[in-house]
């Protein structure tokens, strides 16, 4: 049995390229990190955090759904990560 069956879209997004995604997501919103983690609702520390994958700490899952939704309104694809 392959291992991928039992990961969702959230557990892929955070493996290791995360903040890289984030990143992308960010850049495509014309956003400082503080601007974009206001738009969140968290801090500019957390959201640094998230882009550099520190420690692999990384966004909770209700936090992915409202970066995806950010990610499809600006049109921002990870079908080629």
């Amino acid at each position: 049995m392959d291992p991928e069956e039992f990961l969702d879209d959230y557990t892929r997004f955070c493996r290791e390229g995360y903040g890289k995604k984030i990143q992308r997501i960010r850049m495509a919103c014309e956003l400082t990190q503080e601007k974009f983690a206001e738009l969140l609702g968290t801090t500019r520390c957390t959201e640094g955090l998230w882009e550099v994958e520190y420690k692999n700490h990384h966004p909770k899952r209700e936090m992915y759904h409202k970066l995806m939704k950010l990610a499809a309104d600006k049109g921002v694809s990870f079908h080629d990560t």
